[in-house]
């Protein structure tokens, strides 16, 4: 369980400077950053804002452990994107290595899309780290997000970390069973144990749903999450709030060329 949404609690309380903030308003604001890092295509905004993302980690103190790993995850999944982009995209020719072409459109492509990646995942795991699985539930509650969404999102986070115990515990009852593994990945006998392996996680997870199921029921559960504390926005919500609003509306102008700020005086006329 060292990796589950548990573990998010130890790393909000190390977050000192935005654990006291309002959930919400962290969601929301973070939120508006990572739209923001998703829009821009700029170097000088991109760098901007992932100069302020880096900032706010470092002055939130999370732990190198808790981002090295996740930055592990992002690299499996869009360190592959990132080296085929540039041999995938037509244009003038960078470089060469050997039979291995490199365009320019496509490294200019791929280093933007590499800053926004870096950026939205330093956002996220700000976000997730300085509020809390509880918090972060919460928020999304009073935010109006369908209960459903917010059931799914639990309990696939609870379920990841028995999916995990269940493996080991498979592992470990082969290894005292002496079993051997098969010759290589494309073994017929190692597709069948793979097979039997994915049934008996389906099939466990089955009947422990069922048992968690009849649980909440005989707890009186009736399909909505009941909150036990209530929270208020306060004088640093507002602040922060307008804080990540102005920084937004000013890389958006510098991206777009005026366009927030006349946007605004429209709205105001």
């Amino acid at each position: 369980m060292k990796k589950s949404h548990w573990h998010l609690e130890d790393i909000k309380k190390q977050s000192r400077l935005f654990n006291k903030l309002d959930p919400r308003i962290k969601v929301i604001g973070f939120f508006l950053l990572i739209a923001l890092s998703s829009f821009i295509k700029s170097f000088i905004p991109l760098f901007l804002n992932l100069g302020l993302a880096i900032t706010l980690v470092l002055l939130a103190r999370l732990p190198l452990n808790f981002l090295l790993t996740r930055f592990m995850y992002f690299l499996a999944f869009a360190g592959v994107f990132l080296i085929v982009l540039p041999l995938m995209t037509p244009g003038e020719v960078a470089f060469t290595l050997g039979p291995v072409v490199f365009s320019k459109p496509g490294l200019i492509k791929g280093a933007v899309i590499g800053i926004r990646l870096v950026t939205i995942w330093l956002y996220i795991s700000l976000m997730l780290g300085s509020t809390g699985f509880r918090d972060f539930l919460w928020a999304l509650s009073r935010l109006r997000i369908p209960p459903e969404f917010i059931g799914i999102i639990e309990f696939m986070l609870r379920y990841l970390a028995l999916f995990s115990e269940e493996l080991k515990k498979a592992q470990t009852a082969r290894k005292a069973r002496l079993f051997q593994e098969g010759k290589s990945l494309w073994h017929k006998r190692t597709f069948k144990i793979l097979g039997q392996t994915i049934g008996m996680l389906f099939y466990r997870a089955y009947l422990r749903g069922e048992r968690v199921y009849r649980a909440m029921l005989a707890r009186g559960f009736t399909g909505r999450w009941q909150v036990l504390e209530e929270k208020k926005i306060g004088r640093k919500d507002v602040v922060f709030f307008l804080s990540i609003v102005f920084w937004v509306l000013m890389l958006l102008d510098f991206e777009y060329h005026g366009l927030a700020w006349r946007l605004i005086w429209r709205l105001l006329e």
